[in-house]
């Protein structure tokens, strides 16, 4: 049969929706999500065939036993399906503040020692992790050797590092809104500059950074400490 007039436009956006939605169905988290939706964008298509065949009189006898109570089943099953995804990703969601190093989960610091950014007998002060729904989206933290910052874009995992001693300043820009992190820039020695983001969340901002200034003074080498004093 042919479709005329929005009904063929309704076909060609349901094929090219139904390709967007299996494409974005296999990127990371959070995306993955929405190919849950891949169903609705045929919903246009099957109630046009539907139409037609009952126009032309193509009506099966399973035609009447599907009704309103079969939808309701399929929705309600359809969203346990969405909830049960989205507590899936929700349950490895980092906190939207500043928490004690001995919070991060066990299998965050199995990765930072992968990465060789958190050593066997080395352990975290304080840490803040920006993502939404992973603690490798991005990290912030330091520990009684280093300050760490790093982040995952597109699949490739980038990282910064500085020991105490090669810290040759810190400077801070604290954050006035829940919706913005405060802004922590280390400068090395060699003048090369990194930054943490840090939530200002409760204020535990302050309690991070008070913590890696203190950390910072007692780590650098004795003639850094010298040279202040003149």
């Amino acid at each position: 049969f042919n479709l005329i007039g929005s009904g063929r436009r309704r076909v060609h956006m349901g094929n090219l929706g139904y390709i967007a939605l299996m494409v974005i169905s296999n990127l990371e988290n959070p995306y993955w999500v929405i190919g849950l939706t891949t169903p609705l964008v045929m919903l246009p298509l099957v109630i046009d065939v539907d139409r037609l065949n009952r126009e032309w009189g193509i009506v099966g006898s399973r035609y009447s036993r599907f009704g309103f109570g079969h939808i309701a089943i399929i929705t309600l099953m359809g969203g346990a399906l969405l909830l049960f995804a989205i507590s899936t990703m929700l349950a490895d969601a980092p906190s939207t503040q500043v928490v004690d190093g001995s919070d991060v989960p066990s299998h965050v610091v199995e990765i930072l020692r992968e990465y060789e950014l958190l050593a066997e007998d080395e352990s975290i002060i304080y840490y803040y992790s920006g993502g939404m729904f992973s603690y490798l989206e991005d990290g912030n933290y330091f520990t009684e050797n280093r300050v760490v910052s790093y982040v995952t874009d597109v699949d490739e995992f980038y990282a910064e590092e500085a020991n105490y001693s090669s810290i040759a300043d810190i400077d801070v820009n604290y954050s006035e809104s829940l919706f913005y992190d405060s802004e922590v820039y280390i400068t090395r020695n060699d003048e090369s500059e990194y930054i943490l983001y840090v939530s200002a969340e409760e204020e535990r901002d302050h309690l991070f950074v008070d913590e890696l200034l203190a950390r910072w003074k007692e780590g650098r080498q004795p003639s850094d400490t010298a040279d202040d004093t003149l």
